[in-house]
């Protein structure tokens, strides 16, 4: 078998990106959205009310950039798991 049957030709930049978002499950993207507008979200509100906020973390920095430290006092230290509530507000 010679190399030019077993690879294909070059792949482009669209087509790697294209193959990557297809490899996440529909699914997984949707919960992993929901997830990310409900973090926003609090963080925002947090901001503007920013009631019993320790003061060494600001919820400035998006999610994604924010440093394992900051991320977790913030996620498992309880702030954002005891702060979320339903849309309605009920537990």
């Amino acid at each position: 078998m010679s190399s030019s049957t077993r690879f294909r030709g070059p792949v482009t930049d669209a087509d790697e990106k294209e193959m990557r978002s297809k490899a996440i499950p529909g699914k997984t993207k949707a919960t992993t959205d929901w997830g990310m507008k409900d973090w926003t979200d609090w963080a925002v509100a947090r901001q503007i009310s920013p009631a019993d906020v320790d003061s060494r973390v600001l919820l400035t920095t998006p999610l994604l950039n924010m440093p394992t430290d900051d991320l977790a006092y913030w996620l498992w230290m309880g702030k954002f798991v005891l702060d979320i509530r339903k849309q309605n507000g009920s537990e």
